[in-house]
């Protein structure tokens, strides 16, 4: 073996990189600002945010000993109410479940008619938590700092008791939820947002990988030599390469429910539908940014920027209240953002095509394919000089 020729060689590697700053920016500068994104997403500013909740309580009182009148149930909520890590509302019955419903609290606290009188009797001592239950960390989160607020809350509420000699017994949650349950597994929960991820990284991979194929080859230049016009050319593309990612999608959505038994209460058109709209803006964001790259190495360069940040801020992993309010805006431009929802609200809750919460996310995801469909054909010329 030459040492003369193998440095040769390197140099050579060495002396192409050196004069392409986008593959020196992948190298040195993308890292940096991944780091910084996942630094500043794990670290938010101002510690753990409290837990919107409602707290009903229903509890009657009791008689005590020597004619004594015990009402815990009104003690204990206020001091649920100031517990740092619960925002809480108090509501009555009716309106604490419209309001898990509508999303503006995560669970109902409800202190039971009984709780004063088992308090008394040294009975079972429980609090009903139920939980809207679409999001497992957001559950997590929220039962736990119930968890902890009712421990020290139950402690203060019952000192009246233990003077009045009465030993209570300790506390427990009678939890359940509004979606989901106890007896969803992990992979209930995390296919509405592995379904949407796979289908866009592939998707966008796909076609930008294969329109940079057809500049190379100089197909889309003969192409933009006859009468066919740019919008009319960037229509069949979309038409053509779609029809690969909703086969796809097909098969990754029939795997999913039908092969891992994935468990969902929506209509399986609607998550087609859902699907189908995420994926053509997939097909035309990879349309219009094949026009930046002039090889596959830089094609793939893109991934880093259009798919790890939409892992990191769609709400997959933590979820889009619980961000940075310095990132919480970007999180809301983007297509995950709304394909998870949509497929949360459909997959786990049950909702209909008539649900504004659906209706609000296939109109994003349809304003977000026609932009990157506007952009495509903008640049689609210039991508062939």
């Amino acid at each position: 073996m030459s040492v003369r020729r193998i440095a040769a060689v390197a140099r050579r590697v060495i002396e192409q990189f050196r004069h392409d700053r986008r593959s020196l920016a992948l190298i040195l500068i993308v890292p940096l600002a991944i780091l910084t994104l996942l630094g500043y997403l794990l670290q938010p500013a101002g510690g753990a945010r409290a837990q919107p909740v409602a707290i009903v309580n229903e509890d009657r009182g009791a008689a005590g000993p020597l004619g004594t009148s015990v009402a815990l149930g009104g003690p204990l909520a206020d001091a649920l109410a100031s517990a740092p890590s619960l925002e809480t509302r108090k509501l009555d019955a009716a309106a604490a479940e419209a309001a898990l419903r509508d999303g503006s609290v995560n669970a109902v606290v409800t202190v039971p008619a009984t709780f004063s009188e088992d308090a008394l009797r040294s009975q079972r001592l429980a609090l009903g938590v139920r939980l809207e239950g679409s999001d497992p960390f957001v559950s997590a989160n929220t039962a736990g700092a119930i968890q902890r607020a009712a421990l020290e809350a139950v402690g203060g509420a019952l000192s009246r008791v233990s003077f009045l000699g009465v030993r209570p017994p300790a506390l427990s949650l009678d939890v359940s939820y509004l979606y989901g349950g106890a007896d969803y597994t992990t992979l209930d929960y995390f296919a509405p947002v592995l379904i949407p991820f796979l289908a866009f990284f592939f998707v966008f991979l796909l076609t930008d990988v294969a329109f940079l194929r057809e500049r190379a080859s100089g197909t889309l230049e003969r192409l933009l030599a006859t009468p066919l016009r740019r919008g009319e050319l960037v229509a069949g593309y979309v038409i053509g390469l779609s029809f690969f990612a909703l086969v796809q999608t097909v098969v990754v959505i029939a795997f999913a429910i039908w092969v891992l038994n994935v468990r969902f209460r929506g209509n399986v058109g609607l998550i087609f539908l859902v699907e189908l709209v995420m994926v053509l803006g997939a097909v035309n964001l990879g349309l219009f940014l094949s026009a930046f790259a002039r090889n596959e190495f830089q094609a793939v360069q893109f991934i880093p920027l259009v798919i790890l940040p939409q892992a990191a801020l769609s709400g997959i992993f933590i979820p889009i209240q619980e961000l940075p309010d310095l990132l919480r805006p970007i999180a809301a431009v983007l297509p995950l953002t709304y394909a998870n929802d949509a497929l949360r609200a459909v997959m786990i809750k049950g909702f209909g095509l008539g649900d504004p919460t659906v209706l609000r996310d296939l109109a994003a995801l349809l304003v977000f394919a026609a932009a990157a469909a506007i952009g495509a054909t903008a640049t689609i010329r210039r991508a062939a000089a």
